[in-house]
């Protein structure tokens, strides 16, 4: 069997940008709707070497009435774009060789409690 040569696709130091988007779909188009951008956290460096370092950051994401109804789930979309770069990939400034997605599920469904009335 041929050797494989496998390598990281960013330089240790390099420089990229995080975008952290919700949504109902389960792919994500709506770049231009400044309410689904949850998180955004530029110029992060990208190292090998530091294995403990981490970036977290805790959110509450209110359901829509659809979510409330059983109609729809809610989706996380996670970009690692390098520095400079876009995520959306309908924009000249997108380089899908410099660019990681994952798309994650939030919810499925959503159980309405009643209250005793």
């Amino acid at each position: 069997m041929p050797q494989v040569r496998i390598s990281n696709s960013w330089d240790s130091r390099q420089l990229f940008d995080l975008r952290v988007y919700t949504s109902e779909a389960r792919e994500f188009d709506a770049f231009d709707d400044k309410s689904a951008l949850l998180w955004h956290e530029p110029a992060i460096t990208y190292s090998r070497d530091d294995k403990d370092e981490e970036i977290a950051h805790n959110f509450t994401i209110r359901p829509s009435a659809r979510m409330l109804r059983n109609e729809t789930g809610m989706w996380l979309h996670v970009y690692l774009t390098k520095i400079g770069t876009s995520p959306d990939p309908m924009s000249k400034g997108y380089d899908m060789l410099n660019a990681a997605v994952r798309g994650l599920p939030l919810a499925s469904a959503v159980d309405v409690m009643e209250h005793p009335g």
